[in-house]
């Protein structure tokens, strides 16, 4: 009799026990799904503020003997990076966007870099060579323009590349999205190199303030947003085609369905922090094994004005075990699947692929003549990858720094209102080159042609004789 009272009070213990259990695994659910309908509520709309992103069409030999600009626009973001460093050059790839400053409104080409926080655009007031080519602010001219009370002036040194930038506040469109007395930089000095041949007039931050901005008290475009209230939603969307002839675009106050797959894939990742938009990850594979290079816990950055991404040099290693740094294209048709293992804000890891034809770029016909396949044939074309090496130490690293070719293949969605990223796969076509290519030379293309003609005339020259 007591063995069957104990079996009855340990059974309706055990039950209770799950009872409980069973309630908290809803209750985790339920916040679960609050969360991510929150963030889901209202996210996508065809009649955001939005603009086009177009490749620039820039004369690729100019940059082809110097890498100033990826040096001074990746360094200068992630100032603590050793100085050893050799960064590629890939300006080729740099999207870009337009905007409008001052009243009347001046149109200027810029960079919308989510890896800086500032603005800047040339001044009237430079007379170097370095902003001779570009669109020019003249403050005289704007009835919206209010100085800064100090004057305040700041001087950035990079190599050999430096600029002298005063601040104001002006009035700043982005589309129709009008931003009232956003802090800005004029560009009052900057050197010949690498400025006069960068193919853009300014930059457009959208990242956190840095220490700069908070010593100075210069807020950012996100946060000016926010405090305006301008938007429903304080977040964008960017979206970067494969094609270089078809244009990306960057939209405010909501996703853009019309460059996603599915709207309700969307996965979402906390930021690590207030100062960046980086993320956790748990774990990179190379061909679906572990590389237990994160073991110990990795960030990644999501930077819109990095052409390519960026690993940690011992990271590095491990890739050119499985492929060369650049070679002939087909030497990449059997490079490894590369997977990132992002912890998202549930706390599960999802899993973000990147195949060869995401990170592989050609570059076009190599420079060394084959005598055999320029008279017979189309010349091998050369790649390399879209990743180089990069060393940033603690506190901020070892960071992984995930640029256009991740967003390429991720529509990716920054969420100010509740520090968040989203990503969801991006709408391409469903043709095009196997490789991504940058490369709109018409002279290559012609001579290809050319070529070919002369082929088919000596072979019917031989057959004739």
């Amino acid at each position: 009799m007591f063995s069957i009272v104990a079996f009855i009070l340990i059974f309706y213990q055990f039950t209770a026990s799950c009872e409980g259990l069973a309630g908290k695994i809803r209750t985790s659910i339920r916040v679960e799904s609050g969360v991510e309908n929150k963030l889901n509520s209202g996210l996508f709309s065809s009649s955001s503020h939005k603009i086009e992103l177009r490749l620039a069409a820039t004369e690729t030999s100019k940059f082809a003997e110097n890498s100033y600009f990826s040096k001074w626009l990746t360094k200068s973001k992630y100032p603590e990076a050793l100085d050893t460093q050799e960064l590629k050059n890939y300006q080729n790839s740099q999207y870009f966007g337009k905007i409008q400053i001052g009243t009347p409104p001046k149109e200027f080409i810029v960079i919308f870099d989510t890896g800086s926080s500032s603005v800047w655009i040339p001044s009237v007031e430079c007379k170097q060579k370095g902003c001779e080519p570009h669109n020019k602010y003249d403050p005289t001219v704007s009835s919206s323009f209010v100085p800064f009370k100090d004057n305040l002036e700041t001087y950035i040194q990079y190599g050999t590349g430096s600029c002298v930038l005063k601040y104001g506040k002006e009035s700043l469109s982005i589309g129709k999205l009008k931003i009232e007395n956003q802090p800005f930089g004029m560009a009052i000095e900057e050197s010949t190199s690498p400025f006069a041949d960068l193919p853009f007039d300014g930059l457009v931050g959208l990242g956190f303030p840095d220490k700069n901005n908070r010593r100075m008290n210069i807020q950012t475009i996100v946060d000016n947003i926010k405090e305006q209230k301008i938007l429903n939603r304080n977040l964008f969307g960017v979206y970067i085609s494969r094609d270089p002839s078809t244009p990306g675009s960057i939209s405010f106050g909501a996703a853009d369905p019309d460059y996603t797959v599915r709207e309700d894939k969307v996965t979402w990742h906390k930021l690590t922090g207030s100062h960046y938009w980086e993320i956790k990850i748990k774990d990179i594979m190379i061909n679906g094994e572990s590389t237990e290079y994160c073991s110990t816990g990795c960030k990644a950055a999501i930077d819109t004005g990095s052409s390519v991404s960026t690993v940690p040099s011992s990271f590095m290693e491990k890739l050119t075990d499985y492929m060369p740094m650049e070679s002939n294209c087909n030497s990449y048709l059997s490079a490894p699947r590369i997977t990132y293992i992002i912890e998202d804000i549930n706390g599960k890891q999802v899993e973000m692929h990147m195949d060869p034809q995401d990170y592989v770029i050609d570059e076009g016909v190599s420079s060394y003549i084959n005598t055999f396949s320029y008279y017979w044939g189309p010349q091998e074309h050369y790649c390399s990858i879209g990743y180089i090496p990069l060393d940033i130490p603690p506190p901020r690293g070892p960071l992984f720094v995930l640029g256009n070719n991740f967003i390429r293949k991720y529509y990716s969605i920054f969420d100010r209102d509740n520090m968040s990223v989203g990503f969801t796969l991006a709408k391409h076509g469903k043709y095009g080159p196997l490789f991504l290519s940058f490369s709109s030379d018409s002279n290559a293309e012609l001579n290809y042609h050319n070529k070919t003609i002369i082929t088919v005339l000596i072979v019917l020259m031989i057959l004739l004789m």
